[in-house]
């Protein structure tokens, strides 16, 4: 067995690798590692190196090129992870683990690269649009932070532009949005992100603004769980009105399926939200109703840079666990509140990418192509 390419895709809170046939589209051996488990990211490197060669053979710790998408912002051989502090040197990880030419990308230039090997399972409709097939793409998502990148067709082939979309300013759009940019603002002394918001902990800590707004912040039991986010988001879709039993694939306990296209749009959150529900439950389907809807209207200004009628994919760990019908018609009606250009917005296709593996999946393609084209840049 020879020639093995290696893919990784790298966050805050885990790390997937996989190691690829070359031209294979699906991983001959995939892992998945908790970060809190390791100090770095040469020994979680060096244990998935020693799990392959003990499942595969001992060439399998050699791969012959590798791809490392991560969490971070990338300038040339050397980035570190903008929420874990994580330095990666790709000469260094090539001379400690004989391994052939090492490439760092951004995480979602990774996932760009990762679409073209979805299946039909791994991705849901959530507006059909108007597809261009030569138009560019945009893939978002929200996770332990914001990422971002687009595609731009050039002849037969992507390029990939990735970046840190994701810090980019908060956009408040009513009354209560500015409310919480201002305790934001004041939360983190400085400069409100999309990030800070748009992720994970940026949904604790929306919940944790309802909360204290409510005057029932130090009490909230919520705030209290383990994971407060995966507590909200639990809360919240177990009270969705109408939704259908059964789960979506990723799903966190409750989520419920749901084609959010089939869903009539509604209109920003309101204050009371499921009045006759209890506090707390009716506070998480608040949250998470403005959750989807600031993200939907966070996408759809990464849309109107580049009007993506190619398809604008909303990946990361939190959408495909919170996207119920309710949920994808929050999305949608701030994706398309656009002012003059709403009609520009119906033409855009959006996709849920369900497939946690699309990362990696997509470093595997990157990676294989570094080693046909060695050192080209594309």
């Amino acid at each position: 067995m020879t020639g093995l390419l290696l893919g990784v895709d790298l966050g805050g809170t885990k790390g997937l690798l996989a190691l690829f046939e070359p031209g294979a589209s699906r991983p001959l051996l995939q892992q998945r590692y908790a970060c809190a488990e390791f100090d770095g990211f040469e020994p979680m490197l060096g244990r998935f190196l020693d799990e392959a060669a003990a499942q595969l053979g001992p060439l399998a710790a050699r791969p012959a090129a590798a791809c490392i998408g991560l969490a971070g912002p990338v300038a040339g051989r050397r980035a570190t992870l903008t929420n874990l502090p994580w330095t990666l040197d790709a000469e260094g990880l090539r001379r400690r683990f004989a391994l052939g030419p090492v490439r760092l990308v951004n995480d979602f230039a990774a996932a760009a690269a990762g679409v073209a090997s979805l299946d039909a399972d791994g991705v849901r409709t959530l507006q059909a649009g108007a597809p261009i097939a030569d138009a560019p793409r945009v893939i978002l998502g929200p996770g332990t932070g914001l990422g971002a990148a687009t595609m731009f067709p050039v002849g037969s082939r992507w390029r990939i532009a990735g970046g840190e979309g994701g810090h980019l300013g908060l956009a408040p759009r009513s009354e209560l949005e500015v409310e919480l940019w201002r305790w934001l603002h004041a939360r983190h002394r400085g400069r409100v992100s999309a990030e800070r918001v748009l992720c994970g902990p940026g949904l604790a800590d929306l919940y944790r603004f309802l909360a204290e707004r409510s005057g029932s912040g130090a009490h909230d039991p919520l705030l209290a769980a383990d994971d407060p986010a995966a507590a909200v988001s639990t809360a919240a879709l177990a009270s969705s009105p109408g939704a259908e039993p059964g789960a979506m694939p990723g799903a966190m306990p409750g989520a419920m399926p749901g084609a959010a296209s089939a869903a009539r749009p509604v209109a920003q959150p309101s204050e009371d939200a499921c009045a006759d529900a209890a506090p707390v439950r009716a506070r998480a389907t608040q949250a998470l109703d403005l959750f989807a809807s600031m993200l939907g209207a966070f996408a759809g200004d990464l849309a109107l840079l580049s009007l993506p009628r190619a398809g604008l994919y909303l990946a990361g760990g939190v959408a495909p666990r919170i996207m119920d019908a309710r949920r994808g018609a929050c999305f949608l009606a701030g994706f398309g509140d656009k002012g003059r250009h709403a009609g520009l917005m119906a033409g855009v296709p959006v996709r849920l990418v369900t497939d946690p593996a699309l990362g990696v999946l997509g470093a595997g393609v990157l990676a294989s192509g570094q080693a046909r084209v060695l050192g080209s840049g594309r």
